[in-house]
């Protein structure tokens, strides 16, 4: 286990298990709030950045990604900068912390990300995967 930064509360987690990798991003995330200043924002925007390189080299099966609504129109900055920037081909994401809202997979789905199947879409709560590796 090795934890990264994380710009609000706790830590992020970088996880192998029987030879399987994992990136929880837990409140690490591209914060980007529109009633906050531009300098915070940068801020949030810098230490998200700064600790998302620590994953470049590193090899990733599965990543939990923020994808929270209450950002408004910045919601999907960190899943579209983590898939753009960051992710090993194989990477499977799983975004989180949208709650009910289920417009995230729509928006991704226009990106053209579900075609690939660089995002695993979850339609309810309590889903099950399985994913074999």
């Amino acid at each position: 286990i090795k934890t990264l930064l994380s710009n609000d509360m706790g830590v992020a987690f970088y996880v192998t298990i029987e030879g399987l990798h994992f990136f929880h991003s837990g409140d690490l995330n591209w914060w980007r709030w529109p009633q906050e200043s531009k300098e915070w924002n940068d801020g949030m925007e810098k230490i998200y950045k700064e600790e998302m390189k620590r994953l470049k080299d590193l090899p990733l099966d599965f990543a939990f990604i923020p994808a929270d609504p209450r950002l408004g129109d910045n919601y999907l900055l960190s899943v579209r900068y983590f898939i753009d920037k960051i992710r090993p081909d194989e990477c499977l994401i799983f975004p989180m912390h949208f709650g009910d809202d289920w417009k995230v997979f729509d928006s991704l789905k226009n990106d053209g990300y579900l075609d690939d199947e660089i995002v695993i879409p979850i339609t309810h709560r309590g889903q099950k995967f399985e994913v074999y590796k």
